[in-house]
């Protein structure tokens, strides 16, 4: 199948990230749900040192589309650590737990909304 045909390789090419000032990007090695790297906007090196294959090469391109799209925008990446300790049930499994916790945590939203509150100031 033709991946530039996806939704999300034509989200990529879509102009949405530029009308931002700011994009703050929150990703975690312990997210079982999203690839680290995918998260956080960036080739990884597996793709870029084997680029000659149909997904590597889309995924090259998406990447280059979404860094056009950011060469104007204050882009601030942080790496998130919940600190999980061995936990046990089917989101523990699945690695659903940190995923959810960006948002299911209170206290993580507390603190993020507090440490970035002039990010969202209009």
């Amino acid at each position: 199948s033709d991946l530039t045909q996806t939704f999300l390789y034509k989200l990529s090419q879509s102009n949405s990230l530029s009308y931002f000032t700011h994009v703050i990007i929150l990703s975690s090695t312990e997210d079982g749900f999203v690839p680290y790297h995918s998260a956080r906007m960036e080739i990884p090196p597996s793709v870029s040192q084997n680029n000659d294959t149909p997904l590597s090469k889309a995924y090259i391109e998406m990447a280059k589309n979404i860094e056009l799209q950011i060469k104007n925008v204050h882009l601030i990446r942080l790496d998130i650590n919940f600190n999980l300790k061995k936990s046990i049930g089917a989101d523990a499994a699945f690695g659903r737990i940190c995923h959810i916790l960006f948002l299911d945590n209170a206290g993580f939203c507390d603190m993020f909304a507090s440490l970035y509150a002039d990010y969202f100031q209009l």
